[in-house]
């Protein structure tokens, strides 16, 4: 008959086995999980439109901002100031110089949301602007 130590040995080795073969097995679930991952197309794995909702609202908006009549394009830039998405900064500095001043001022009022310094240099050139309009936008923001 084992003696009580020889039985606590014995146990520890089953434990070993038992450890040893259940990091055996997921090494190669692993395995298996980057094979399978690596044969998917990349927008099966990534697709930003799916992941990351933010990514498609912003670049609708910016489409918007860029494309759209001006009652659209001032509504995009409230709404990329309020999604405060730095990707927005270049669109909305060109939309400074836009022809209509409530686009114009739309944009500065969104740059000062998001505060990004890009955006510092472009608000004081449209401050200095013979424009009123321009001014007007940007002087709040400034300031």
């Amino acid at each position: 008959m084992a003696s009580p130590n020889q039985k606590a040995s014995t146990g520890s080795g089953t434990f070993r086995r038992s450890a040893a073969f259940i990091i055996t097995v997921i090494g190669v679930l692993l395995i298996v999980i980057a094979f399978v991952l690596s044969r998917l197309p990349t927008s099966t794995v990534v697709s930003p439109t799916l992941t990351d909702p933010l990514r498609h609202e912003v670049a609708r908006r910016i489409a918007e901002l860029e494309h759209g009549d001006w009652h659209g394009k001032g509504e995009a830039a409230r709404a990329l100031g309020k999604l405060g998405d730095i990707r927005a900064v270049e669109p909305l500095v060109a939309a400074l110089e836009d022809e209509d001043y409530g686009v114009a001022m739309a944009a500065a009022e969104a740059l000062g949301a998001l505060g990004d310094s890009r955006a510092v240099e472009p608000l004081i050139a449209a401050l200095e602007d013979e424009d009123y309009w321009a001014a007007m936008a940007a002087g709040p923001i400034v300031r």
